[in-house]
């Protein structure tokens, strides 16, 4: 290759690392089949499974905002030439065609968890996780890989289209590789086919150890502007770019559709995952507690259609309306607490019995109307609240006027949301709440309402001087609020561009047909099985205020 070929090639493939793109289907549905794979040394990748996460490379070596990287499925040999060895020369499987490579290989659960996964096809195919690359749980394991002739199942060599033979990565065996070193016991035709290989690119000229050393080096730099000369000439085209432009603000025009929003939510630019602290609570709330994080998309589609949901629809907008303001605790951070409360309560299985409907109602008021008590967005606010709604004329979803005691628990859970979670406790015996069911709904409400304020959180990142995710998951109890977080950006996500809860959970209002008394004529959707989780009463005594 001529260097000035090179030096033409190298600044259009430089350009190319820039151009990041959503995946595709296709590549969805192969890093589901065939896994995601992390080269890195063998200490890192024993450090990446202990704990769950891996990290960002630098926005530098990143070309853009700091990622994690790794490859769709095993690589060819040309894409990990481009990606990997250009950082470490002492791999180039030219020159050392033993050598051992270790990679975390992660099996994504479902496509869903790939929305904030990037992939860079303009120029070397690389997949990217922007931010810290939290695992999911038991997907993840170390793998040691090394490249061999291509061999059928009785290890006879294969040959391609041109009746070559080619090379691949495979696991291995663990009695191939050396004890004590970084490589394996190659067989002798995969050793002369690479030796082959290396005298025609130029990378061996003589028998010196040393001479081959520098000249492997050498030639690496020319074969890097060979392959990114061969990958942008393919793909780094204008009518590409075009169609790649186009299928953008394609994509942008269809998801003004709120079912398109929904289910191709990704982070964007307010991505907490690139606050490490929180990645690090994420992935120790996934080890530890077994708990994923659902995407938007299953955490509504598992609570749309269901009573509690064409309930939420039906009492929401007769409270909502009592509230008047905005900014950053107004109308908008209302309704999503509201409807998170009740996904939690719905996920967790609170509402049973002869009471479950009302409280239901009272959890929908107590969360709407959580900060009623705000006069600004500082200082003590909950005892206000409940004062104010002790003189307010509050009536359930069928129109009727709320019983005192049901009032009661309204005011003690909006006194209680404020502080830490045994004020609840001081607030049964303060508004006088003495029937025992009541008590212990008090207490599941509380945590509900609680964790519901709490995710609503993510309105409030800042990411002026870096990235700061304003949630802390160490607040969250339940086991259902630890798993909507992720949900909760995408709430966010969804109200700041205008959607209402009617288009949120699939349902205008011009489809309720109202009956007599209470009864709501509503076509359900289809229901999806949901999983319950048992209330988790525990309260955090040494929680600071919120």
């Amino acid at each position: 290759m001529k260097i000035y070929d090179m030096l033409l090639s190298l600044p259009k493939s430089f350009l190319a690392k820039f151009v990041r793109e959503d995946l595709s289907e296709g590549i969805k549905e192969r890093a589901v089949s065939e896994g995601l794979y992390h080269f890195t040394s063998d200490e890192s990748a024993d450090k990446i499974i202990e704990s769950q996460y891996i990290k960002p490379s630098k926005a530098f070596t990143a070309y853009g905002k700091p990622c994690a990287f790794m490859f769709c499925g095993k690589p060819d040999l040309d894409s990990y030439f481009i990606n990997v060895i250009q950082t470490d020369v002492k791999k180039n499987p030219y020159a050392y065609p033993d050598k051992v490579s270790t990679a975390v290989m992660i099996k994504p659960p479902n496509k869903e968890s790939l929305n904030r996964y990037k992939y860079r096809s303009m120029s070397d195919e690389a997949v990217m996780c922007e931010g810290y690359c939290v695992l999911p749980k038991d997907c993840a394991r170390k793998v040691q890989l090394v490249l061999d002739l291509a061999r059928d199942e009785n290890g006879t060599p294969l040959k391609n289209e041109k009746g070559e033979n080619y090379i691949e990565f495979r696991e291995a065996d663990k009695y191939e590789i050396i004890p004590g070193t970084d490589t394996y016991a190659a067989q002798d035709d995969y050793l002369n086919f690479m030796r082959e290989q290396a005298i025609k690119k130029g990378y061996i000229k003589g028998q010196n150890i040393v001479s081959d050393v520098v000249n492997a080096t050498i030639s690496s730099v020319y074969q890097l502007g060979a392959e990114a000369r061969k990958a942008t000439n393919d793909r780094f085209r204008l009518p590409n770019i075009i169609n790649m432009f186009k299928e953008r603000f394609k994509k942008k025009s269809l998801d003004e559709s709120t079912e398109n929003l929904i289910r191709g939510f990704n982070f964007g630019k307010k991505n907490p995952y690139r606050d490490k602290k929180f990645s690090q609570k994420i992935a120790s709330i996934q080890a530890k507690d077994g708990i994923m994080q659902d995407s938007l998309e299953e955490v509504l589609d598992g609570f749309k259609g269901t009573e509690d949901a064409d309930f939420f629809l039906k009492k929401f907008p007769k409270t909502i309306s009592s509230i008047t303001r905005g900014g950053i605790h107004g109308k908008d951070h209302a309704t999503r607490v509201a409807l998170l409360a009740s996904i939690i309560a719905n996920r967790e299985g609170v509402f049973k019995g002869e009471d479950s409907q009302k409280m239901q109602d009272i959890l929908i008021t107590a969360s709407t109307l959580h900060d009623i008590g705000r006069i600004l967005d500082v200082g003590p606010h909950a005892t206000r609240g409940a004062n104010i709604i002790k003189d307010m004329y509050l009536t359930y979803a069928d129109g009727a006027e709320y019983s005192k005691e049901d009032k009661a628990l309204v005011m003690a859970l909006v006194d209680s949301h404020e502080g830490k979670p045994d004020k609840i406790y001081k607030s049964i015996q303060k508004y006088g709440i003495l029937n025992k069911n009541y008590v212990n709904y008090a207490l599941a409400l509380n945590n509900i309402l609680r964790d519901a304020d709490a995710l609503d959180r993510v309105r409030l990142d800042n990411s002026i001087m870096g990235y700061n995710a304003n949630l802390n998951p160490d607040y969250l109890t339940t086991r259902s609020g630890k798993a909507l977080i992720n949900a909760a950006y995408g709430l966010e996500f969804l109200t700041n561009r205008g959607k209402t809860v009617e288009d949120i959970l699939g349902r205008r209002k011009e489809t309720y047909i109202e009956n007599s008394g209470d009864a709501w004529k509503v076509e359900k959707d289809e229901l999806k099985p949901l999983e319950t989780h048992t209330q988790d009463q525990t309260i955090k005594r040494d929680e600071t205020e919120r």
